[in-house]
């Protein structure tokens, strides 16, 4: 069915960005449903996540990302998870 490990590798992937970003926003809904910023915001860094994940797990022989990618990305998750903390954080404080 599959004629080369790419292609394999490539539909594993998908399948797993795809379960990723559907249980987070499905665990996560009601807390964002009324917030679109917030939605989007976590929908990126699940996208990011998932990213970074496969290219260290599925693709372990083949580097997807270079190390400079691989470090922007980390280093944009950190951020945008500290801001969506503290955006809900003062949000919930203040209601």
């Amino acid at each position: 069915m599959f004629q080369d490990n790419l292609t394999l590798g490539v539909l594993i992937a998908m399948v797993f960005v795809s379960l990723c970003v559907g249980t987070t926003l499905y665990f996560t809904r009601k807390l964002i449903a009324e917030d679109k910023i917030l939605f989007v915001l976590v929908f990126m860094v699940t996208l990011l996540t998932a990213t970074w994940c496969v290219d260290k797990i599925v693709a372990s022989k083949t580097q997807l990302l270079s190390d400079e990618e691989n470090k922007s990305i980390l280093q944009m998750m950190d951020n945008v998870i500290s801001l969506v903390i503290g955006y809900w954080l003062g949000k919930k404080k203040t209601e």
